[in-house]
C-alpha cells in the first residue's frame, strides 16, 4: 500500500525539486497543502531559491511555495527514529502484505 500524502499535511517531508536544485538531493519541507497539481511547501532554502528578490536577509523567511509535480522527483515522509525495530508506519508493511492471508470461516 503506498503511503498517502494527506496524512503528511502539517508535517516535514523529504522532497527532492531537480530543476531547482541540480545537486539532487532531497530537501526537508513543510508540508502546507496539497492540490491536483502539485504541492504547497513552505521552506526557508525552498522560498530562497525561487523568490530572492522578497528575501530579507534580516527577517526569517518562511514563505510558502507550490510546486507543480511534473517538477517534482520525489517525495518520502520523515519517519520518527524512536520507532521500535522493524516497525512501519504503514498499516501494510512489505513483511504484512507478504505473509499469505487466511480466510476467515463464517459460522
Amino acid at each position: 500500500m503506498l503511503p498517502r500524502l494527506s496524512r503528511y499535511v502539517n508535517q516535514t517531508i523529504l522532497v527532492c525539486i531537480p530543476s531547482l536544485f541540480s545537486d539532487g538531493r532531497v530537501r526537508p519541507c513543510r508540508l502546507a497543502a496539497i492540490e491536483l497539481y502539485g504541492l504547497w511547501l513552505e521552506s526557508d532554502e525552498l522560498f530562497t531559491r525561487m523568490l530572492p528578490e522578497y528575501v530579507d536577509p534580516s527577517m526569517r523567511v518562511g514563505g510558502l511555495c507550490f510546486v507543480p509535480f511534473a517538477q517534482i522527483a520525489g517525495v518520502a515522509p520523515v519517519v520518527s527514529a524512536d520507532l521500535p525495530d522493524g516497525a512501519t508506519t504503514d498499516s501494510n508493511s512489505p513483511e504484512e502484505a507478504a505473509q499469505p492471508q487466511t480466510p476467515r470461516r463464517r459460522r
